[in-house]
């Protein structure tokens, strides 16, 4: 029953693609305020937290509300599995934002990872959590055009690898 309401609660909050106002989202200042949030739950604080941003000013053309609970959710399961460490990153290229958030916990099996992107799936329940994470971070990147893939972190467990648009595409016909 909570996954359900987590779910509906995640899907109205998102009804649509909401276009940030103005010039768009500053990403590596939102990651910085999320990984801060991330160090005062449980665990965060006794975790290496990396964050490299190459271009600290690259904004996403997406509401910030969007973007805190993709990323949200992806810091959250990172600092709930990772062991010791979690690294994010931040790059582009010509047309795309790409943000990876890897750790060195367990990973995930690899032809277990579509199911993890399904609603309420979770793998292990040692650790607390609803299993909506992932497919709400996945729900919201295709929301926004983009896509998001799983692969095995440099670190050893799992890399979490998300490509937003980097501008709105023209609609002229």
């Amino acid at each position: 029953m909570n996954v359900q309401v987590a779910r509906i609660l995640a899907a109205v909050r998102a009804v649509g693609p909401r276009k940030a106002v103005g010039a768009g989202t500053a990403i590596a200042p939102l990651l910085e305020r999320l990984i801060s949030v991330m160090k005062r739950l449980p665990r965060g604080a006794e975790l290496d937290w990396a964050l490299r941003a190459y271009d600290a000013k690259l904004s996403a053309p997406i509401d910030p509300r969007d973007l805190e609970d993709l990323f949200g959710n992806l810091l959250d399961n990172a600092r709930k599995w990772a062991r010791t460490r979690v690294d994010v990153s931040v790059t582009a290229t010509s047309d795309r934002i790409v943000v990876a958030v890897g750790d060195d916990g367990p990973g995930i099996p690899e032809d277990r990872r579509s199911e993890v992107l399904s609603d309420g799936v979770r793998l292990d329940r040692t650790v607390p959590g609803t299993g909506i994470g992932l497919a709400i971070a996945k729900d919201l990147t295709t929301l926004h055009r983009g896509t998001l893939g799983l692969e095995t972190s440099d670190l050893g467990g799992i890399q979490v690898t998300v490509h937003l648009m980097l501008r709105a595409r023209s609609t002229v016909a």
